[in-house]
């Protein structure tokens, strides 16, 4: 939802969903604060995304040996989003064209990934 004033809401608490109404019912019963009459430059998404992160956060200092398991990720990550911000295209043309033409991008990177490599290796 874009807002008239750059992409943030400074009107009244605004997210009529589950989501929105649980995290005022809670807050309003712990601090006494609620939601909808005051002003907030983030959304309950916002307020989602940052939990998230912050948890994934803690996860990952309080158990380091089970997100060791994860450490490449972020870089591969990485790779596609880059890769993915220079095509002119639209998301859901990328989205499409997974799903119409999966079996066949399967085989490619089947072909590209597993057996051109040991097929140059064993050529050499």
């Amino acid at each position: 939802m874009t807002y008239p004033n750059g992409g943030y809401q400074t009107g009244k608490w605004q997210d009529d969903g589950f989501l929105g109404k649980l995290l005022n019912e809670q807050l309003l019963r712990l601090t006494g604060y609620d939601l909808s009459s005051m002003k907030l430059p983030f959304r309950v998404n916002d307020l989602l995304l940052l939990v998230v992160v912050l948890s994934s956060m803690a996860a990952g200092i309080i158990f380091p040996h089970f997100s060791s398991l994860f450490q490449a990720l972020p870089i591969y990550c990485l790779m596609v989003l880059f890769s993915l911000s220079y095509l002119s295209i639209e998301l859901d043309t990328v989205w499409r064209t997974l799903k119409g033409h999966s079996r066949t991008i399967l085989t490619f990177t089947v072909l590209k990934s597993l057996i051109l490599p040991v097929v140059v290796f064993l050529s050499i």
